[in-house]
């Protein structure tokens, strides 16, 4: 694996709670990469709608998020890269008052 696409701590954390959202024991954690795919064709997991909304409720739980319409989108989802990023930048934004 190149270092370019060599997990660090938290997206170590995230892959690992996102697995266990989706349940997606089936999958070698050790293969997910930043440039790791969720949706569409050809995409690295093959995920659909009905896991968009695990994925949207696992952000809100773990993290604080709620992922807005505007935000579900190609820059927040084009790769598990891009999500750990957008999880990052925004983590506890969405605390209750």
């Amino acid at each position: 694996m190149s270092g370019e696409n060599k997990l660090n701590d938290f997206e170590i954390e995230l892959r690992d709670k996102l697995i266990k959202q989706l349940n997606l024991f089936e999958i070698d954690p050790n293969t997910f990469t930043r440039e790791t795919t969720f949706f569409g064709p050809g995409s690295t997991m093959g995920l659909d709608s009905i896991d968009a909304l695990e994925i949207d409720y696992m952000a809100e739980k773990e993290y604080n998020i709620k992922i807005l319409t505007s935000e579900r989108s190609e820059s927040t989802f084009a790769n598990f890269g891009a999500f750990a990023d957008f999880i990052k930048k925004n983590i506890n934004r969405d605390l209750p008052k």
